[in-house]
């Protein structure tokens, strides 16, 4: 039965391959497609090798001679219709092989239950990857990209194959998984798909699903992690359509929010999803009041990953604290960062729609709009409302936790959090002349020369002043708050 194992499992996928290669040559088809039809159909060589050698270590010795051939085809250009054209930027084949390989080693000698999370992993990939480009294909004409060159005919395939994938093994492995359970996981597949680039998501997908399903086997996979992979989907889609984030901004905030679903349960992860809607609308809104060209519109809202990670960091260290102690403390101190940065984000996006120009914290002199330290007197209400908001979603999760007492008190650490970023803005961080137009800038480079750094330090930009809010933010509550709690 091994090796009969052996035998069929490499005549299969090398018959699979050759012909392939032999038709895509003869007739001349789009070498995509033809590369994608071979990976869906080599990837039934799963089913040979699980019914031949089970778990046994021929499994792992199989996954590793494939991935050597597929090595040698990748890294060789041997195959044409096997391996995309651009091999110098992409060795997605070779990937595929090494990921599911490693996944076989953890099967065999870890756990040999894992087997079906292998058989997950591997069809969620190779089915849900092979017939993105075919579908994108196919429906053209109705076809919209969402992050190039990933579309949202592809994400359909994606998901659809996963989503099938998960319901055939959860039958055959009789896994006993809910249908809300497999619908996360065709759509955590999705969103490490389209994030993946140059051949990457088939690291992406394989290990993200595999790690997804071996932690709920530990039970560690939460209700609040299954909607937060749910409504990431469709949080991601939005976000890269409307260009409010970047889109490794976009990958950030992703991880972001799954982790604070992982750590905090339903109030940080619906704290988080909520105030990130409210954000994008904000945003919008105060664009459209604004009247500025949609050129400059999507220059200026698109929010980077530096941001995004000054904006998160001290928040998802709170949480991660959070989670191995069981400490509200910091629980609620994670709470009262991400609405520090809300509050902060909508009284400078409100801001803008001031008639007056703001006036610096510190010096009380009028300064040119966008130039961190300015105050006005829309921004500094929109600061209070939006801290108002920020800690009335927890606070109607939370409830004894999160008493009234507590809700008012966090309400002000957070309107004080913004006047601290205000503060650090106007005094610390980094304001430039341009030597061209001689305007007052942030950025050191302003009209293609490098302008003069006038006040605070070069290095403190606004993504380090919101990084350190962030950081008075924590503190703050974390002293307040110890003599309460």
């Amino acid at each position: 039965m091994i090796a009969l194992g052996y035998v069929l499992s490499f005549t299969y996928m090398a018959l699979v391959i050759c012909i392939g290669e032999l038709v895509q040559r003869k007739f001349n088809l789009d070498k995509e497609m033809t590369r994608k039809c071979e990976h869906v159909a080599t990837a039934l060589s799963w089913i040979i090798c699980y019914f031949f050698v089970g778990t046994s270590v021929h499994m792992l010795i199989i996954n590793l001679i494939a991935c050597a051939i597929l090595g040698v085809i990748a890294f060789g250009n041997l195959m044409s219709s096997v391996e995309r054209e651009d091999t110098k930027r992409s060795y997605g084949l070779f990937y595929y092989g090494l990921s599911t390989s490693v996944i076989a080693v953890i099967v065999v000698f870890i756990n040999p239950e894992f087997i079906a999370f292998h058989g997950i992993a591997w069809f969620c990939l190779a089915f849900g990857d092979g017939f993105a480009p075919i579908f994108a294909k196919i429906f053209n004409k109705i076809n919209v990209q969402i992050i190039p060159p990933k579309t949202i005919m592809g994400m359909l395939a994606v998901f659809v194959f996963s989503f099938a994938s998960v319901i055939v093994f959860n039958f055959a492995f009789t896994l006993s998984y809910g249908w809300v359970f497999m619908l996360s996981v065709a759509c955590l597949a999705t969103l490490l798909e389209v994030f993946g680039k140059y051949g990457m998501d088939n690291f992406y997908v394989t290990f993200g699903v595999f790690g997804y399903l071996v932690l709920n086997f530990y039970g560690l996979v939460t209700p609040a992690l299954i909607v937060a992979i749910i409504i990431s989907l469709v949080l991601v889609i939005v976000a890269a359509k409307s260009k409010a984030l970047t889109n490794t901004a976009n990958a950030i905030s992703f991880c972001f929010l799954l982790l604070c679903a992982f750590c905090g349960s339903w109030s940080l992860m619906t704290t988080v999803a909520v105030l990130f809607v409210l954000s994008g609308i904000s945003a919008k809104v105060v664009a459209l009041l604004h009247k500025k060209s949609p050129k400059e519109d999507k220059k200026s809202s698109a929010r980077g990953s530096w941001q995004i990670v000054a904006n998160s960091i001290v928040a998802a260290v709170l949480a991660i604290v959070y989670y191995i102690t069981n400490i509200n403390l910091f629980l609620l101190g994670s709470i009262a960062v991400i609405g520090e940065e809300f509050a902060d984000t909508i009284a400078s996006d409100f801001g803008k729609l001031s008639r007056r120009k703001p006036i610096d914290i510190l010096r009380f002199k009028r300064i040119a709009m966008g130039i961190s330290g300015g105050v006005s007197l829309l921004g500094t209400g929109m600061a209070l409302v939006g801290a108002i908001v920020a800690m009335l979603i927890p606070y109607l999760i939370l409830g004894k936790i999160m008493s009234f007492e507590i809700f008012i008190l966090l309400c002000f650490i957070v309107f004080i959090g913004t006047i601290i970023d205000s503060i650090l803005g106007s005094g610390l961080q980094a304001l430039y002349k341009c030597n061209v137009c001689d305007s007052y800038v942030e950025n050191g480079n302003h009209c293609n020369e490098q302008a003069v750094c006038v006040k605070g330090f070069s290095w403190l930009n606004n993504s380090m002043v919101n990084l350190l809010s962030g950081i008075f933010t924590a503190i703050i509550t974390c002293l307040l708050l110890a003599f309460i709690l």
